[in-house]
């Protein structure tokens, strides 16, 4: 059964960027957490970086740093956070980029909003309904469509077009064009099925609760 890796970050405004990564099986189950202590740049490394610090930040210190704590292999890591890509050429697999904005992507593609019936998993509404998630994150019945749609947005030093967006479930995900066909292939397959029980937006949830936790804070 292959598992599934999530990383996102949090800037928190007295804490500063705490990064968590978390792991699930394809039935949505946490499987291993992680997260950072919290990152402030300081006014040195901003004059330096200048425009390249937050993939810095997010990419090589933050993302890289919790990717290297994990045990477990993935078939992917799954990041809402662009500059996060970064760590992509510094981790030993393969990171897509999932976008917060993609509903409304979704809604403007005829394709995809025709015909379109809502159906779900028990076990993934009773997840959803504990975070708090109302019926417009569930999945829809074209969840196994795969449609090439808008790049990744741009990255300071990052090839954006070296991903490839698709449509997965009811999301966009952009994966590395990098990765051989046969094995991209198998990778979107992958996310197809575990898309039809879990909602891959969702997970980032549970990664913002859980780092609150940790770190005692509201």
């Amino acid at each position: 059964m292959e598992n599934l890796g999530f990383i996102t970050v949090i800037d928190h405004p007295q804490h500063g960027l705490i990064g968590g990564y978390l792991v699930l099986n394809q039935a949505g189950r946490p499987l291993e957490f992680h997260c950072t202590n919290p990152v402030r740049p300081s006014k040195t490394q901003e004059i330096l970086f200048g425009a390249a610090l937050e993939p810095y930040l997010y990419g090589e210190q933050i993302a890289r740093t919790l990717a290297s704590k994990s045990k477990l292999k993935v078939v992917v890591i799954l990041t809402n956070i662009v500059s996060a890509l970064s760590a992509s050429a510094l981790i030993n697999f393969p990171i897509a980029y999932i976008s917060d904005n993609l509903t409304k992507n979704i809604e403007n593609n005829s394709d995809s909003k025709s015909n379109s019936k809502r159906i779900i998993s028990d076990e993934l509404n009773e997840s959803l309904r504990f975070f708090g998630i109302e019926e417009n994150h569930r999945q829809t019945d074209d969840s196994k469509d795969i449609n090439e749609i808008a790049p990744v947005p741009p990255v300071v030093g990052l090839n954006v077009e070296y991903w490839q967006s698709y449509i997965i479930g009811n999301r966009t995900i952009a994966i590395p064009a990098g990765e051989h066909e046969k094995d991209r292939e198998i990778l979107l397959n992958e996310l197809n099925r575990i898309s039809l029980n879990v909602d891959l937006l969702e997970p980032f949830t549970r990664i913002k609760l859980a780092i609150a936790e940790t770190h005692n804070y509201k």
